[in-house]
This record gives C-alpha cells, structure tokens and sequence, in this order.
C-alpha cells in the first residue's frame, strides 16, 4: 500500500490526541483586481466561486486564452483558489496553479506537486475522475458519491475511523458495524484535547450551538439513523459548505462525517475474509546483505501473529543480531528489533496494512518509533493475506492418486487423496522401492531409520496427511530451499515430491487438466458476433510461459468499449454493486492468479459465485479465455492470414479527460474538479470575448 489515507482505519478509539489545527498555505497570489485583460464578473460566476477571468491578448488584440481564478471548498478551514488556464477556444486546459489552500499536509496538500498539477496541461473539458461525480458544473450542491451498499458486498465487522487532525478544536470519529451484510449501527462523536465527547458535552448543555433546534447530538443521531435507513449515503446531497437540506434537523457541516462513512464503507466493502493458516513470503533475493521473510498466521478469521525477520547469508537473523548490539542503526531511537515488533503489532490491530502510508523511500511516519525502509515488509504482508484469502476452489468427489514418474533415491513416491463432500478427508503417502517394500511399513518395523532421535518416516508422513486435511490443502506449508519445512513441528524429512504430489492431486479434484506448456505471445479473441449490441474481445498475454496479463472489453456498434462507457456512467448495471469495469477487472486478476479459469465454475445462466463482487454473465469471457490458452498452448489452428489493415486506433475518448485524483483525500479531490468544472462552465456560458 503506498497510497496516503485521509483517513485512518483505527481499532480502538483510546487515547487520541488532537492535533495542530491547520493554517492557510499561500502558494501564489495572483488575484488583482487591475490585473490587464481583468473582466467583470456577473452574479452566477459568484455563486460559482468565480473570483477573477482574465483575457490573454497577443499584440494584435488576438484571444489567446484565459486565465480564472475560482474558489471551491475542499476539507480546510477555508476554500482554496485556483487559477486555471484555457485555450483561445475555451475547451482545454493549458496551466493550473494552486494560489491558497488550506489541506491536511501529506494528504490534499499533495494538490500542489507537480505530478498532480502537470496531468491536466493539454486536458481537454470536461474533466472526470473515476468514482467522482458533481451533479452539474455550475449547481452549489454536489451529490455524495459513494461505494454500493448492500449485503453482498460489506463484510460483518466493526469499522472505525478517526480525523489524521482536529479541526475547530474536536478530532472526528465514526464507528460502524455490518451485521448479516447489512449496516446495523453508525456512531460519529468529535473529540476534544482533553477526550471530551462532543455528544456529551452537547446533552450536558456545554456544547451549544443555538438556542432553538436540535443539538449536536441529536444531529449527529439523525444522521447515523439515515445512513442505516438508506443502508449507505445514496441522496445525501451536501452543498459547497459541507451543509444538507436532506435530513430537515441537521443544519451543522457534516464533510466529516460523509468521508468517514465513506471511509467505513471502503473498508467493509474490500474487507478481507482470511483462511486459517500460517503463510510465508520470502524475498527472491537479498538486499543490503539480507534476505527478508515474512510469518502471517491466522486463527479464527483473524490475524493473530506476525513475524518479520531478515538472514544473512550465514543464516544469522538480523532480529537476534540487533538485541545482542551486533546490528546497530543509531544509538538513539528503537532499535531493528524494536522496530520489526511494532510494525507487527500494526498489522495484527488494524488486521492488515490499512494506513500504513510510505513515502518515496519506504519509510512511515505512521508507527512512531518506526524509521526503517519498510517496503518489504507492507509486500511481504500483503502477499501473506493474499495467500489468507485465496478463494477455495471446488473439489469433486473421489480417489485420486499421483505416482512419480521416477524414483528418488531408490523409491518412488506415491499419494493417494479422497475428497468427500467437497472435502479433503484422506491422504496417504507413501514411498515403494524396487522390490515393492513400502517406506511406511519399513519405518515401523525398524528396517529405515533416519535418526533415533526424532519421528520416524511414517511419523512423520502421518503428520503431514493430517495437516493437509486440517487445512484442507498445503496453504502455509512453506518450504526452504531444501525442501523442509519448520511449520508441522515434528517434520524434518524434504517434502517436495509431497507437496507437488498433493498439489497435482487437488488440480485433479478441481477438473483442472494437466498442465500444459504455454507458448509466450498475444492471443486476442473476438466473439464472431454481437451479444446484446456488444462484440466480445479478449487479448491473453503470455510470457515465460505464464499468463502476465488479461483484457477483455466489448465493443458497440460506434466502436465504444463498455470498460470507457462503465466508467463514464454511461454503461450502468446497477446502482449497488461494482461497475462492469471493475468486474471485468477481478475477472483478468482470477485467470492470472490461477494461471487459467481453473475453479471458475458457473451456473446455467453463466454467472458465477467465486468472485463475491461479480455478478455479470461470463460465459463469453470463459470461452475466450479457454481459446486464447488453446493457441497458446498449440492446441487450435492458426487462423488463416487476414489482409493487411491499417493499424486500428483506441477508441478517443470524447466526453472529456479522465485524470487521477488524490489518494485519501476524497474530498480535496472533488473540490478540485468542482473548480476545474465551474472556471470551465463559466467561461463557456458567461464569457463571450
């Protein structure tokens, strides 16, 4: 996770701190009412936020463009200003500078880097940032957009989140709770410096903002009961002050409280349900003399343990090195150890990375005695709660047996393994020499011992059966470089014939084809016919004999894909639930991680439920998979050769230009396109020179 967070995912509420409040940032003053080329400025372009319009001349008199200054209300104190430069033909954007602004440092502050400002140079109007929407360029009330609420897609739990600062004084907090898919409780509370609750202090008649109508609380209730009503922020419209007329007793600023839902709502949506475990990542190579590895182990649907340590190429672990002073980063500050132990505690109360921040050179000011490069380590853990929640996949009933096709050290390796209801419930292995004799049977009556100490063979083969049927499959079982492993206690023989053979055992239950070689290259796929006014197309990418990259899209009649129009809102399915971009998305990330469609099974009217957040018809995207893994494969005949043609062009974009928003900070972004649209608006409606 490298992308900064407005908000903080937090698991408990204890013990927070207010912090500075935040003070205005000028980054350049260009307003001057005498400024040449300065036009007046007629009501509407007020009530937009319009505070100047300059027309650029060339020698001749000629337009060369415009330059409008425009305020918009982001999440500081007060409304930043922009000053956004046009083309003669108002309809692209030459220049954008931020004049003042007031956001959270690290988070909109970003709005003034170069990175952010330089994407919108040669932007053509309108602009759109994906997952940002205003009702209209020139309206004052923006419509809260937010993520689909409904009980397939939010994870039962409790999620809460806090203010990075304080503002006025008070720290915002929301706490949610998701039970049954559904949200069933929404508490928002302030805190001030000293831990007193606004809510309290609100009832104790402490906090009072006006005579007549509700207080803070009751407020601050009305609005939590709309979101459990409405199960999200679905027409919770805010106008520029943060203010909404939708709920009839709330008159207070509630920017806060929009974000943290929404915030709340992210985390319920993309929560992660985790298989019992233990999962490893080891880094492929070493980096400054040390090779990283990471330990995740989860019980219960929880992460209960974390280990992050570093060997060197004696095996020694900078874990040990730095509690005995022979790894030693400074005198002052924790020490490696210290350090490794408190970003482990991170991760097991916020069960995952969420929050953990880096900057350009991996290191977060989030844990405070932390000052390493910690880029291996957010990796690694992420890696492991990928390995965590890996979808199961369907097990067909039966025996299924694997022999090698070769001894090893005078025996063959044999496994047998049973699944019954779905499930793993027997697994045998065994290993037969030349004569027929069967390892097991040696190792019980005396006849192959490998040390006297210890679990024998069939001890030990034993151990591993029943840790395959405990986890149902090898997830976990981690091995060295020798093929040992040091997560079944008792095991100290090399097990890769073992967890290969399982392995080819369980892809067999899966209906899963033997492997065959893939050949690198592009491999597209186009439906020969429309479906719905829609030509499916695939393009499946194979290198080193893996499949590196999967696009499917469809395309209408006019040449527009459904990816483009499912982001615009023009091609829209549902209101609840993800676009048709984000499915095809999860779609291409299930055929790579599975290398194929291996589990991806589907009902009779093409959909599937291993993917939770997929809802469409995939049996197109299926088929085309499949073909496009058969010519790689060699398995279809080539097609025959086609006429040249001109090289087709991507489809142009003509409703206007998507850029990046800033990440975490959701509001800041949509007060930045709001002034982007309303300079643009108004030139366009109001300004005739």
């Amino acid at each position: 996770m490298r992308n900064n967070k407005r908000w903080i995912a937090v698991t408990a509420l204890a013990g927070i701190t207010a912090a500075a409040l935040i003070t205005a940032v000028v980054v350049r003053n260009n307003l001057n009412k005498e400024a040449e080329g300065a036009i007046a400025i007629v009501q509407q372009g007020t009530d937009m936020g319009i505070k100047q319009v300059q027309v650029l001349k060339d020698k001749a008199g000629t337009v060369t463009g415009y330059t409008v200054n425009v305020e918009s209300k982001g999440f500081g104190e007060t409304p930043m200003e922009l000053a956004i430069s046009f083309n003669a033909e108002k309809d692209t954007i030459t220049g954008i500078e931020v004049v003042s602004h007031t956001e959270t440092d690290g988070f909109g502050a970003k709005m003034t880097q170069p990175e952010f400002l330089d994407q919108f140079k040669g932007a053509k109007l309108p602009i759109y940032i994906p997952g940002v929407s205003l009702t209209s360029a020139s309206s004052k009330v923006k419509e809260v957009t937010t993520m689909a609420t409904t009980s397939s897609t939010l994870k039962d739990g409790k999620y809460e989140v806090k203010a990075n600062e304080a503002s006025n004084g008070y720290t915002s907090q929301v706490s949610m709770t998701v039970a049954g898919g559904l949200i069933t409780e929404v508490v928002w509370d302030c805190v001030d410096a000293n831990g007193n609750l606004k809510s309290v202090q609100a009832i104790n008649g402490e906090y009072v903002m006006t005579e007549k109508g509700p207080n803070w609380a009751e407020q601050a209730e009305s609005l939590a009961q709309y979101v459990i009503e409405h199960q999200g922020l679905t027409g919770l419209t805010i106008d520029e002050s943060g203010k909404t007329d939708v709920v009839a007793s709330v008159s207070i600023s509630i920017s806060d409280f929009v974000a943290q839902v929404e915030e709340c709502l992210t985390l319920a949506s993309s929560a992660q349900v985790l298989n019992d475990g233990t999962y490893e990542k080891v880094a492929t190579e070493a980096h400054n003399g040390y090779t990283s590895s990471v330990k995740l182990t989860v019980s219960g649907g929880k992460i209960t343990d974390v280990i992050w340590d570093c060997a060197d190429a004696d095996g020694k672990l900078k874990s040990v090195l730095s509690q005995n002073g022979e790894y030693v980063m400074t005198e002052k500050g924790a020490t490696w150890y210290e350090q490794a132990q408190a970003l482990a505690q991170y991760v097991i109360e916020k069960q995952g990375t969420t929050g953990l921040t880096l900057d350009e050179s991996g290191k977060t000011d989030v844990v405070a005695s932390v000052s390493i490069d910690i880029t291996e380590f957010v990796d690694q853990v992420e890696d492991c709660l990928r390995q965590a929640s890996a979808q199961p996949v369907a097990l067909n009933d039966g025996t299924y047996d694997i022999v090698a096709a070769e001894a090893y050290n005078g025996y063959t390796s044999k496994l047998s393994l049973t699944v019954a209801g779905g499930k793993i419930t027997d697994v045998v292995w065994d290993c037969e020499d030349a004569n027929g004799n069967l390892k097991s049977i040696q190792s019980q009556n005396g006849e192959y011992v490998m040390t006297e100490k210890g679990a024998t063979w069939n001890e030990q083969a034993q151990a591993l059966a029943q840790y395959v049927i405990a986890n149902q499959g090898t997830a976990g079982l981690t091995l060295d470089e020798s093929g040992k492993t040091d997560v079944v206690a008792t095991v100290s023989i090399s097990i890769n014939e073992f967890v290969d053979q399982v392995e080819e055992a369980l892809r067999q239950a899966a209906g899963v084809k033997e492997e065959f070689k893939l050949n690198d290259g592009i491999f597209e796929i186009v439906a020969p016919e429309a479906n719905n006014g829609y030509v499916s197309k695939l393009t499946l990418t194979v290198a080193g004999g893996k499949v590196t990259d999967v696009v499917w899209d469809c395309e209408d009649a006019n040449g527009k894909l459904k990816s483009i129009l499912s982001q615009n809102g023009e091609y829209v399915m549902t209101e609840k639930g993800a676009t048709w971009y984000e499915q095809a998305q999860l779609l291409a990330k299930y055929v790579i991680e599975h290398q194929g469609t291996a589990g991806l099974t589907l009902d009779e009217n093409g959909k599937t439920d291993v993917i939770a957040t997929v809802s469409i018809d995939i049996s197109e995207f299926v088929n085309q998979v499949e073909e496009a893994l058969r010519q790689s494969a060699g398995e279809a005949e080539p097609e025959p050769e086609q006429p040249e043609k001109e090289e087709e062009k991507e489809p142009e974009v003509v409703d206007g230009t998507k850029v990046d928003g800033i990440s975490g900070a959701t509001i800041t972004t949509k007060a930045i396109l709001s002034a982007i649209n309303n300079a643009y608006d108004y030139l366009v409606n109001y300004v005739n020179e």
